[in-house]
């Protein structure tokens, strides 16, 4: 239970926290801190201090050890999935929408060219094949 608690909080803040991973880390500090007191502010500014050093964004290596923290290897999960979904989402939604365009864009032109091309070659089959020939 306590893993879906946390999948449902960080999809909160994934869904609601705009801005880097300095942003990301004030929400995370209100929320764990001031308000679910699953941290303590000595434990929370440890955390974030070790996040420095680790590659990747320092809100991503916050959120994964807060998950780690209250639920174990599955909260930690639950945590980067939660946090990380609505953005991943988001994204995939802008890229599929680009494609359609794209898609769109070269159905278009293609079809045009392919129209051009096909009452250009009618008109001249027309003039040469169906015209009267003299003996």
């Amino acid at each position: 239970m306590r893993a879906l608690e946390v999948f449902t909080v960080f999809l909160r803040l994934g869904l609601s926290s705009f801005g880097g991973p300095v942003a990301h880390l004030g929400f995370f500090r209100t929320e764990f801190v001031e308000r679910r007191a699953w941290l303590g502010d000595a434990e929370y500014a440890e955390l974030v201090a070790v996040a420095n050093f680790l590659p990747g964004p320092s809100s991503s290596q916050v959120g994964l050890a807060v998950g780690l923290h209250r639920a174990g290897w599955v909260g930690a999960g639950a945590a980067w999935l939660g946090f990380t979904l609505p953005s991943a989402l988001l994204i995939s939604r802008c890229c599929l929408i680009c494609l359609l365009f794209l898609l769109l864009h070269i159905h278009h032109h293609v079809s045009s060219h392919a129209s051009h091309a096909s009452r250009h070659t009618s008109r001249h089959t027309s003039r040469h094949t169906c015209a009267p020939r003299h003996l």
